[in-house]
């Protein structure tokens, strides 16, 4: 196997520690070559490392990134947390101050029950508000009688369910007339009747309604103007009458 020369390119052999023609010592070159190479492992080795920490100081960067977005959430999800809590504190204290608990809206709506004071009372209102009586609303209260037998029921076109409520008010108990009669059909209609201002209601006579509304609609009516208070507080001043009547 031959090995040329690298300064004057003459063939010589592979053992050879010098250049036949030049005398270009072979040995030196091999010796600058390892430096050479020592030289280019040291460059790499060099390169890996500021690669190596490059990278690190990057992922470091990110970590330091991260953990300042997520305690800037945290923070924003506490302040939000603690503006709710206190909207919720003041909304409370403001009802209380006002002498009302706190409660929905709904809570405070009328509701169709099986309560004859409190549905006398609606209807009281509902009355009042409309003009279908003369009557306003009676602060010392009311009387509704119901006959167990009255003539009066004959003389009505809409009987209802053959009960007559006869409604009075308390500085009438023991003399004058009803407000206003009513029958309750079947199916929650509630059938008014006004008595005349004159005669009062004639049994020889027929008399319809003067209005015929479903106690749904009382009740959406009440709801819908904000009487629900004082329908309530009327029900407590209201007294039902079971009477005998011939």
């Amino acid at each position: 196997m031959k090995k040329f020369c690298p300064k004057c390119g003459t063939e010589n052999e592979n053992k050879a520690k010098f250049c036949k023609k030049c005398g270009y010592n072979f040995t030196e070159r091999t010796t600058t070559e390892i430096h050479n190479l020592a030289d280019t492992n040291k460059k790499r080795e060099d390169l890996k490392q500021n690669t190596n920490n490059k990278n690190k100081l990057l992922i470091a960067i990110i970590i330091v990134l991260v953990c300042v977005i997520a305690i800037f959430i945290l923070r924003e999800i506490n302040s939000n947390n603690e503006s709710k809590l206190t909207s919720s504190t003041n909304t409370a204290s403001s009802s209380s101050l006002n002498g009302s608990s706190v409660s929905s809206d709904e809570d405070d709506k009328l509701t169709i029950e099986n309560n004859p004071k409190l549905d006398a009372a609606a209807l009281i209102y509902y009355v009042s508000e409309n003009n279908i009586s003369d009557s306003s609303i009676d602060s010392q209260g009311y009387i509704v009688r119901l006959p167990s037998n009255s003539e009066l029921i004959n003389s009505l076109s809409k009987k209802g369910q053959n009960q007559v409520y006869e409604v009075y008010r308390e500085e009438n108990r023991n003399d004058g007339g009803p407000v206003f009669v009513y029958t309750i059909n079947s199916d929650d209609t509630i059938n008014i009747y006004r008595e005349s201002e004159d005669a009062g209601f004639n049994p020889d006579e027929t008399y319809d309604p003067v209005k015929s509304i479903s106690k749904s609609k009382v009740i959406e009516y009440l709801n819908d103007h904000n009487m629900a208070s004082e329908v309530r507080n009327l029900s407590n001043q209201v007294e039902i009458q079971q009477t005998d009547k011939d």
